[in-house]
């Protein structure tokens, strides 16, 4: 990537936290924005560059309008899985990006994606206890 889409990105990323007042929360924000766009900038490259009767302004998804299972993968290459996750930890990450679902919800698009081998789930014993973690594959 060249520096001044480097520049471009990073500005964009810092628009899109103006608003945020409280330092923490703008932080993680713009560490999520930053990761996101960044993604979408590489698969723009991997894809190879348009002709002039394709080029486009690109269209990015705001975080708000990601989807359970896009959040979990952001989650996934932040490196929030390099260790192994319960869901209810995994819960407790998501509502540090105030991004807030129950518990129940978070069962079917981590199943999903261990299903597709996006992540993987281990089976830990805490005591006498049984129960599932999820971490990268």
């Amino acid at each position: 990537m060249e520096t001044k889409e480097l520049q471009k990105v990073l500005g964009d990323a810092q628009k899109a936290v103006d608003g945020i007042s409280d330092k923490d929360m703008k932080l993680k924000a713009f560490e999520v924005i930053l990761e996101f766009l960044l993604k979408s900038k590489r698969l723009t490259v991997l894809e190879g560059t348009p002709t002039s009767a394709q080029r486009r302004t690109p269209t990015v998804k705001s975080t708000s309008s990601l989807s359970t299972t896009d959040r979990l993968l952001l989650l996934r290459d932040e490196g929030f899985f390099v260790t192994p996750r319960t869901l209810a930890e995994v819960k407790e990450e998501l509502q540090r990006h105030a991004w807030h679902y129950p518990i129940t919800s978070l069962s079917g698009p981590i199943a999903s994606l261990v299903s597709k081998r996006e992540m993987r789930r281990v089976r830990e014993r805490e005591g006498k206890k049984s129960i599932w973690k999820y971490t990268n594959p």
